[in-house]
């Protein structure tokens, strides 16, 4: 019998380990909802744009190089955001800057960045993941029952990406997260497609 294929694709989650903190609403930035459209902001990006830790879990300090966040933007050390635009290119992501304060209200003093990939991918499979699509924002999918990428349509020079028009799950590569698991970074996770479910 023939074995499965493995997979390619994964969406960038978060490990789940005791102690690690969590990130809630990110302050300073009033266009939040742009960090989702794959366009470049870093010419517009305020000198301070805090994140604050989750006031509800007061004993989860620890800061891995990947940390959760409220708003699916991928939080990640400058180690790491080094390591990603030394692999990737300048040109596929940009790296921008925020300050994470701790629950005593105090400045993080190791500098952490918000990895924005530039660009977006069109290769939502829509028949196999029965889009639904917002009432608002007449060009974006507000959920799907399942996420089903077509592979052929995504540009295989891309290893970070997010898709077009279901702006929320970052994607990337297997051999982009086998190679950050080499390297030894700490809090990331990667769910495989059949295992995302919509907020």
């Amino acid at each position: 019998m023939v074995g499965k294929a493995p997979e390619e694709f994964f969406v960038w989650s978060h490990a789940r380990a005791p102690g690690s903190c969590r990130l809630t609403e990110l302050s300073g930035f009033d266009d939040e909802h742009l960090l989702r459209r794959g366009i470049a902001l870093a010419a517009r990006w305020p000198a301070d744009v805090r994140y604050g830790m989750d006031p509800w879990a007061k004993d989860d300090m620890v800061l891995a190089d990947t940390v959760a966040a409220r708003k699916p933007v991928v939080v990640t050390s400058r180690r790491l955001a080094d390591f990603l635009t030394a692999r990737l290119g300048a040109a596929a992501i940009e790296c921008l800057p925020i300050t994470i304060v701790n629950h005593k209200k105090r400045v993080v003093p190791e500098p952490y960045v918000i990895v924005n990939p530039i660009g977006l991918q069109d290769a939502l499979d829509r028949d196999r993941s029965k889009p639904t699509w917002s009432t608002i924002s007449t060009d974006v999918i507000d959920s799907v029952r399942r996420l089903v990428v077509d592979a052929a349509r995504i540009d295989p020079a891309v290893q970070m990406f997010r898709l077009a028009h279901y702006l929320r799950p970052v994607l990337v590569r297997r051999a982009l997260a086998e190679a950050i698991d080499a390297a030894g970074f700490s809090g990331t996770a990667w769910m495989p497609l059949a295992n995302y479910r919509s907020p």
